[in-house]
């Protein structure tokens, strides 16, 4: 106990036993842009994929010579949620998903 009388103690985080990789591979040509992107849930103890997401970005050039109508399709983030046990996945349209980790 602080002696101003309130409780300072800290919880140390313990490190998770998933990671998150992300991988892009760019695509399009001259005038269109694709980035391709998947996205692995993967146990840092066996190596092991618990789970696999993709989601698409594209744009193209506009007249002004600038990358323009840009979008995205399927997954754009994938996060581990604060508790450790699952997944937080969010979708273009910008919905969420949340799946459980096995243990």
């Amino acid at each position: 106990m602080h002696p101003s009388g309130t409780d300072r103690s800290k919880t140390i985080p313990t490190p998770s036993p998933w990671r998150i990789e992300r991988t892009e591979v760019p695509g399009g040509d001259l005038f269109e842009m694709e980035l391709r992107i998947r996205y692995r849930v993967v146990s840092t103890v066996t190596g092991q994929v618990a789970f696999s997401f993709r989601g698409l970005e594209e744009a193209s050039m506009g007249t002004s010579g600038r990358w323009e109508d840009s979008s995205a399709s399927g997954v754009v983030s994938v996060t581990l949620s604060d508790d450790g046990d699952a997944v937080i996945v969010t979708l273009a349209d910008g919905r969420t998903e949340r799946h459980t980790l096995p243990r």
